[in-house]
């Protein structure tokens, strides 16, 4: 139990990284975690269709916090302490990424559904966070640094995180475009023999022409062709990150397609209660 604790705790320090603070509010990278667990339950109560989304949503927030105050009471260092402020950010946080998500949702369940234009598509905005998920939970655990001084920066290295950004929109944009005309697994092979062939060609020019090294772990050896050097870790993500893309992004458009029903059924259940209510009234005598 103490090797595990110890374990998260090692590997989440990066999270507690202070972006922005004043007497009021206290940000660090774990309000974008925050911001995306709102996201997340929002579209959970949106699919069970909760006619009380908004304080069961707080309550778990309100929870989340609690639990981590009982944590650090109970000696189990899992989170570092943190104050009122900090907590109190966290759940205008949390409120914030759900009230954003679900208004998309709303929006792109009706009058946005049939959008065609790529920087406006539902697929689009999906594919951008799946993204910069994957990329920012990769680029933060695995704690890139580079021998070139202007790719490094303090805590957290936006440098790989825009590189594996946009790389993973592009895998998904290609997966995308290839399915529209070829079977799901064919286009899958494709995607991963075009993501790796130009992989290698980067690494190639960026290690052998630019000398640029990942310098961060004590591990470095190269996956194959005296390129991408790192520790197993970095090679086995390296292998699988556009089936781990493929995959998370299947799996969130599956579930949000769903919450577009769901909003559509329950705004419709809605509209048809107030209209019987409507007609009631006006049939009811003085």
């Amino acid at each position: 139990m103490q090797t595990l604790i110890e374990y998260i705790y090692k590997n989440t320090g990066w999270l507690y990284i202070k972006i922005l603070g004043n007497s009021i509010f206290f940000f660090d990278f774990w309000s974008f975690v925050h911001l995306w667990s709102g996201a997340i339950l929002i579209t959970i109560f949106a699919i069970a269709k909760f006619r009380h989304k908004w304080s069961t949503l707080f309550a778990f927030l309100l929870f989340y916090e609690i639990t981590e105050i009982i944590l650090r009471f109970a000696a189990l260092k899992v989170f570092l302490p943190e104050t009122i402020k900090d907590q109190f950010t966290d759940i205008i946080v949390g409120m914030t990424g759900g009230y954003l998500f679900y208004k998309w949702l709303v929006y792109y369940s009706s009058e946005g559904k049939n959008i065609k234009t790529f920087l406006l598509s539902y697929k689009t905005h999906i594919a951008l966070l799946t993204a910069f998920t994957i990329a920012f939970l990769w680029v933060g655990f695995y704690e890139y640094k580079y021998n070139v001084p202007v790719l490094n920066f303090s805590g957290f290295n936006y440098a790989a995180f825009s590189f594996w950004s946009f790389g993973i929109f592009l895998i998904l944009v290609t997966y995308n475009y290839l399915t529209t005309n070829l079977k799901k697994h064919y286009s899958m092979i494709l995607v991963w023999i075009i993501y790796f062939i130009i992989l290698c060609i980067i690494e190639y020019i960026l290690y052998h022409f630019f000398g640029v090294r990942e310098s961060g772990q004590h591990v470095h050896k190269p996956l194959i062709f005296d390129i991408i050097h790192g520790t197993k870790v970095l090679h086995i993500f390296y292998l699988v990150a556009p089936f781990i893309s493929v995959t998370l992004y299947t799996l969130v458009k599956k579930y949000i397609i769903k919450a577009f029903h769901m909003i559509r059924e329950f705004n419709g259940e809605l509209n048809f209660v107030k209209n019987n209510t409507s007609n009631t009234e006006e049939l009811t005598p003085l």
